[in-house]
């Protein structure tokens, strides 16, 4: 499977879309909130760790792969810093998600070696692709539940969730 560029279109107008997005399930959101209070962070670990290698590469396809990885990892980080800006100003709390989740990237840059932390990107990555297909397996009670721009954002879906 081919990885799409896709540019960030997401907005976030309205506090309370952001701080109370979930009209559900308290846990979901708050998981959720703290997942994002992750993403950008460890994106740029991500990326990091993989543009190490890519000089070793060889084969031209998987070279375009991860051209586009970069790519849509630094876009996805655009839509959760924007959400995060807007958590962060409403929820004192989240900035410490944000501080524990610096001081392990830290420390990981820093005592472990770029192997190791290649390892940690396509593990973290798994993880990803795992919360990325609860939200899809549930997808449209998700979208009924949830409001909308907050919803475009978990789910990557801008044209079928109402603006």
């Amino acid at each position: 499977m081919r990885i799409e560029k896709r540019r960030s279109g997401l907005r976030f107008d309205e506090a309370d879309e952001v701080i109370h997005w979930s009209v559900n399930s308290v846990a979901e959101q708050v998981f959720l909130d703290n997942f994002s209070c992750y993403l950008p962070l460890g994106e740029r670990f991500f990326v990091d760790s993989v543009r190490y290698f890519e000089n070793r590469i060889t084969n031209k396809i998987l070279k375009e792969e991860v051209k586009y990885f970069i790519y849509q990892e630094a876009q996805h980080s655009i839509s959760h810093q924007k959400f995060n800006q807007v958590l962060f100003s409403n929820n004192k709390l989240a900035h410490f998600s944000e501080l524990y989740i610096q001081l392990l990237l830290t420390i990981a840059r820093n005592l472990y070696s770029k192997r190791f932390q290649l390892s940690f990107t396509s593990a973290a990555e798994h993880f990803t692709a795992i919360i990325s297909d609860w939200l899809l397996t549930n997808e449209e009670a998700f979208l009924r539940k949830n409001k909308p721009a907050v919803a475009r954002m978990w789910v990557c879906m801008k044209d079928r969730v109402p603006q």
